[in-house]
């Protein structure tokens, strides 16, 4: 009988039920002696595709905390402290008021 290729008949399908889901993997054909795979067997060649994925995800997240740690650094720079989170223009107000009080304290007139 001729087969196509790419094409699985249901011989070569083997279906693993794992927990509530189930994959089916499709099973190369069995050579002459050779013993078909088991659930176990195609779990653990599962498993390399997380493996696989680690590098990569580990490049992204160095590369978006180096832009964090970047912009603490030039917020450091140019502030001489921390930016503050969530300054608002209310609090930018209170500073200005803030800096005129110690100013006329200092003066000992009241500036307008």
């Amino acid at each position: 009988h001729s087969k196509t290729p790419g094409v699985a008949d249901s011989t070569s399908i083997g279906v693993c039920f794992a927990r509530t889901t189930y994959a089916v993997h499709q099973q190369p054909e069995l050579r002459s002696g050779s013993k078909p795979r088991t659930c176990r067997d195609r779990r653990s060649e599962a498993l390399v595709m997380p493996i696989e994925s680690l590098p990569p995800f580990a490049i992204i997240v160095a590369a978006i905390t180096a832009m964090g740690g970047v912009q603490y650094l030039v917020h450091h720079a140019y502030e001489g402290k921390p930016k503050p989170v969530g300054f608002d223009n209310f609090d930018r107000l209170l500073k200005y008021r803030d800096l005129r009080l110690k100013d006329e304290a200092k003066s000992g007139q009241p500036t307008l």
